[in-house]
């Protein structure tokens, strides 16, 4: 062996080198063990493995299998030819018992029927088998045997190989984990009810119960990525700011704007690098899943990579790194518009708090703001407040369906802000007044609320026209801002929205759209 040949020594003997040997295998495994202590709790949480599989494996793979034992099995009974107590009795108790299929427990029986010993319940359960007693049907504990493997072995059957933790170990560093904030659990969030049926002999019960989701408050997710983050970026401090000369403030600034008034301030250029440089950009993803029948969503949210905050090194993919998600909600919630809108209320609570901006290690303030929502397109429609699916597939500029083969058409529609969207929703009567019961659609409207509504917006309504003439004026104004189902009298700019965009999806290809 190589650790064989480094601590050969000639002056010592063939034992002492053995010894010496196997210390250091021994040192080897430990720090091997801990290595495996530190990286499989957190490989665990990453992979689609339950902690009953994982055990198999582990048992499977590290131990060995004890072969099955040749010895003829001890009795520790006497002679039951010369036992002093009834035996027909006892064996007629013992079938009437399991013939009624009931549980016994072997000494409390034994002591009834006058049988001693300080292992008298072993005695009766022994007669028992012998004489043609299921004793596994009726006995009333059952203890199930486990024999013990030994660990697998080096070469030479001294040392055995390093060994993954246990399950108990991984639940425990979990726990340290939770308690020490290194993993967290988030808030409670979007409670759901689980109605189930049971059938009870015949008899149907009803059974609900309460099921919440997890959020990780946007707070905590910003300053955890903050902390993963503040490696690779700028974050000049002021005192290095007002020191910097205008070659350097123009240097750094033509990082992220190559074009800029050279003419402008000493003053202005420093507050353009602060600004920029302590200014995050936040992009949201959700999207549902189905598990064990149950519709599931998973909210995320990820930095957008930005040449002004974050530096740039050929050597490591910095804007890999930096765009990795992290999970912010998970909950139990279906794909339908009401139960999504259920959510809403959470997520307002942790938008009003992006105004407070989180403190760098050196005293550096960093603002985050909400750009981009990235996701699929009823993800997309229902983060705008659009129609979900229908004639106007595109809810970022509101072209219909059949016009999207015509270039010229497309190239032609105005991409729309959350906020040109919003004033699109509140033009009339309507978007002001929040639904929390359902969503509100136009063809859902009654022909005087139609009226109402283009009456609000300035639009000259003819009371000979019927419903469809009206539902049709109605749709091309708001073409697929149909729907209206959050509090639209919050202006964006309380939620720290108001900069937000769509990304639009052209050829398979995902582009910011910036607005």
């Amino acid at each position: 062996m190589l650790i064989e040949h480094k601590i050969v020594d000639k002056h010592k003997s063939k034992a002492d080198i053995k010894k010496a040997v196997e210390d250091t295998m021994k040192k080897c495994k430990k720090n091997i063990e801990n290595e495996l202590d530190k990286t499989v709790p957190i490989t665990l949480m990453k992979e689609n493995e339950s902690l009953a599989s994982y055990n198999r494996k582990r048992i499977a793979e590290y131990y060995t299998t004890p072969p099955a034992s040749k010895k003829k099995k001890m009795s520790h009974s006497p002679n039951f030819d010369g036992v002093q107590w009834d035996k027909e009795e006892v064996l007629q108790y013992l079938r009437e018992v399991e013939t009624k299929d009931e549980k016994v427990v072997w000494s409390t029986v034994a002591q009834e029927h006058g049988i001693e010993g300080h292992n008298k319940g072993q005695i009766l359960k022994e007669f028992a088998a012998k004489n043609g007693i299921n004793t596994a049907k009726i006995s009333a504990c059952t203890i199930t045997k486990h024999t013990r493997k030994a660990k697998k072995k080096f070469p030479g059957g001294k040392v055995s190989i390093p060994v993954p933790p246990t399950t108990e170990a991984i639940t425990s560093a979990w726990k340290k984990m939770v308690d020490s904030g290194e993993l967290m659990l988030g808030v409670p969030c979007s409670p759901y009810t689980i109605t189930s049926y049971k059938n009870d002999k015949g008899r149907i019960t009803v059974e609900n119960k309460k099921i919440e989701g997890r959020k990780i408050p946007l707070h905590d997710v910003r300053s955890k990525l903050l902390e993963k983050q503040e490696t690779y970026m700028h974050l000049y401090s002021d005192s290095k700011i007002e020191g910097m000369g205008i070659d350097e403030l123009q240097s750094a600034i033509k990082v992220f704007r190559p074009h800029f008034d050279a003419t402008v301030s000493m003053e202005e250029l420093k507050a353009m690098l602060k600004t920029a440089q302590r200014t995050r950009t936040l992009a949201f993803w959700h999207d549902h899943a189905t598990i064990l029948g149950h519709g599931y969503i998973l909210m995320t949210v990820h930095v957008i990579y930005d040449a002004a905050v974050f530096m740039q090194d050929k050597a490591h993919n910095i804007q890999t790194i930096v765009e990795e998600p992290y999970i912010y909600l998970f909950a139990l919630n279906s794909s339908t518009i009401e139960d999504q809108a259920g959510l809403i209320a959470d997520r307002v609570e942790c938008l009003s708090g992006l105004n407070d901006p989180l403190i760098a290690s050196n005293g550096v303030p960093v603002h985050d703001v909400i750009r981009f929502f990235v996701g699929d397109h009823p993800a997309q429609q229902f983060e705008g407040g659009t129609q979900v699916g229908g004639i106007y597939k595109c809810g970022a500029c509101g072209c219909k369906d059949k016009l999207m083969d015509d270039q010229a058409h497309s190239l032609n529609c105005k991409t729309r802000s959350l906020t040109d969207l919003h004033a699109l929703a509140i033009g009339g009567k309507l978007g002001k007044v929040p639904c929390k019961v359902k969503p509100l659609y136009v063809p859902d409207l009654l022909v005087n609320d139609i009226r109402k509504e283009l009456t609000a917006r300035k639009v000259a309504v003819d009371t000979t026209q019927p419903r469809d003439v009206l539902q049709k004026t109605l749709q091309e104004i708001l073409q697929a801002n149909f729907q209206v189902y959050f509090h639209l009298a919050l202006k964006l700019n309380v939620l720290n929205i108001s900069r937000s965009a769509y990304p639009e999806k052209k050829r398979k290809q995902l582009n910011y759209v910036q607005q």
